[in-house]
């Protein structure tokens, strides 16, 4: 099936200049030309901030770990919108852009992907200075740590101000769509042609798509960078300098001692492990330099790599003494119950086992290092380039290695003797990269659930995601 997309875009092919240079434009309105004010005030009230470009104040709310703004952006660029064409709602509303126009690009990038120029760790688009615009990651976050929909305990204020839907290149009431600058990789066929005519009649392009929130449900969903959705920014603030808890705060109250990351791995393990070949490392990379390391406990040897000040483990743990440690019974598995492929992938752990597999030196890590993972590097860089049972954009180059072996559910956690039949199975191999971290959810009502480095390894973009703690999930170690 091919999807028809409906956008009056420019018609070249390239672009003159990756950035759109918004610059504002005067409102149609009299009325509301008369009312912009000249420069922002000295005084502001407690929680507001004013746009030093059009002097516009806005309302901040602080919501767990992030400050976002409180109302839709309202600053004018060229081919932005206001619902029903009308000024007044950009007033009440804010105003409505695509992808390129929030991101501040040209409209080439509306069906090619800006991977390369989507400025790390955040992207301020025509958000105002020290704000930026907010990505899938942040946008997850929001969601769960409130229902911004229903009781909105923060003052969020959803407006119900509707979206321009470019299919149909009509306006949608009552309705909210806000933007990310998170681009998705699912690529679709797109056909340039506006209401009257096509302006490219030569075979559908691939288009690349962008990722959009709907509050309604909560949900993050793929759509088309052509849409006119709401904006609204956050300050820059690294969520993971920010998220609550912290590494160090829940450290200090454990058994874990964080270190520099950046201390090389022991050099006694090196020579020990010098000789050792494995398997799993053909899916490392060739470009990447690694150390190497014995675990003592079993003599295992494991590659590491450094990614940003943190260490990480560059291959999936496999460890378990159920002799010794007996927690470990039950609670771990090789991929097709085949005891050989955890010498080359790596077992899974339910999050209580995972607790405690890590090596001396080693720990499962916090969600924000998780974060602090995916704010140094892209996704493809995640993955292993090695990997050539699905068609994926990966390049490996962080050295990490994602392999997608999916996850181990075992379905006598969920219904004991009130199953039938119980099964164990491996489900989403070939597609889904899950990597516990040590904390739970801290959402007041879920008492069940970690937090996990999660990501589609074809498509969809990586994340902190949480899921039940009796569900199998591979282990990669931080060095402490």
């Amino acid at each position: 099936m091919i999807l028809v997309e409906f956008s009056a875009c420019s018609n070249s092919s390239e672009p003159d200049d990756i950035n759109g240079n918004s610059t504002t434009e005067q409102g149609s309105s009299s009325l509301i030309e008369a009312d912009i004010p000249i420069s922002c005030p000295e005084n502001l009230g407690e929680n507001e901030i004013c746009d030093p470009r059009d002097f516009k104040i806005y309302h901040t709310t602080e919501i767990g770990a992030l400050i976002w703004t409180s109302e839709n952006l309202r600053y004018k660029v060229e081919g932005s919108r206001c619902f029903e064409d009308n000024d007044s709602n950009c007033v009440k509303f804010g105003r409505l852009y695509n992808w390129t126009q929030a991101m501040d690009f040209k409209p080439y990038f509306l069906r090619n992907t800006a991977e390369d120029s989507i400025k790390k760790p955040y992207h301020q688009g025509i958000c105002m200075p020290g704000w930026h615009v907010p990505d899938t990651l942040e946008w997850k976050y929001l969601m769960s740590y409130t229902d911004i929909m229903k009781e909105d305990p923060y003052g969020f204020k959803v407006l119900h101000g509707g979206f321009y839907n470019n299919y149909f290149f009509s306006y949608w009431p009552d309705a909210d769509r806000f933007i990310t600058s998170t681009e998705s990789d699912e690529m679709d066929y797109y056909v340039d042609y506006n209401q009257d005519t096509f302006f490219d009649e030569t075979a559908p392009q691939t288009r690349v798509n962008s990722f959009g929130v709907d509050p309604k449900d909560n949900s993050i969903n793929e759509s088309s960078k052509s849409h006119g959705f709401s904006l609204r920014c956050v300050k820059d603030t690294l969520l993971m300098e920010m998220i609550i808890p912290s590494s160090s705060s829940v450290a200090s109250s454990s058994s874990i001692e964080l270190s520099s990351s950046s201390e090389k791995v022991s050099s006694s393990s090196e020579e020990v492990c010098a000789s050792v070949q494995k398997e799993s490392w053909k899916y490392l990379s060739s470009k990447v330099k690694y150390d190497v390391f014995q675990d003592d406990r079993d003599g295992h040897c494991y590659k590491s790599v450094k990614i940003g000040d943190q260490v990480w483990m560059a291959e999936n743990l496999n460890y378990v003494d159920s002799i010794a440690h007996p927690f470990f019974a039950g609670k771990t598995h090789c991929l097709g119950n085949d005891p050989d492929s955890c010498e080359i992938f790596g077992r899974f752990y339910t999050q209580v086992a995972a607790m405690k597999a890590c090596p001396e030196g080693w720990h499962l890590p916090f969600s924000d290092e998780i974060y602090t993972l995916l704010e140094t590097v892209s996704d493809a860089s995640l993955k292993s380039a090695e990997w050539t049972w699905q068609e994926s954009p990966a390049t490996n180059e962080s050295g990490f290695s994602a392999l997608p072996l999916g996850i181990f559910v075992d379905e006598a956690s969920y219904c004991g003797d009130a199953c039938d039949v119980i099964e164990e199975y491996f489900f989403g191999y070939g597609e889904l990269v899950n990597i516990w971290s040590r904390q739970k959810s801290f959402l007041p009502d879920d008492e069940f659930s970690s937090y996990l480095l999660m990501f589609d390894y074809a498509k969809e973009p990586a994340r902190v995601d949480l899921e039940e703690r009796i569900m199998g999930m591979n282990v990669r170690c931080v060095h402490n």
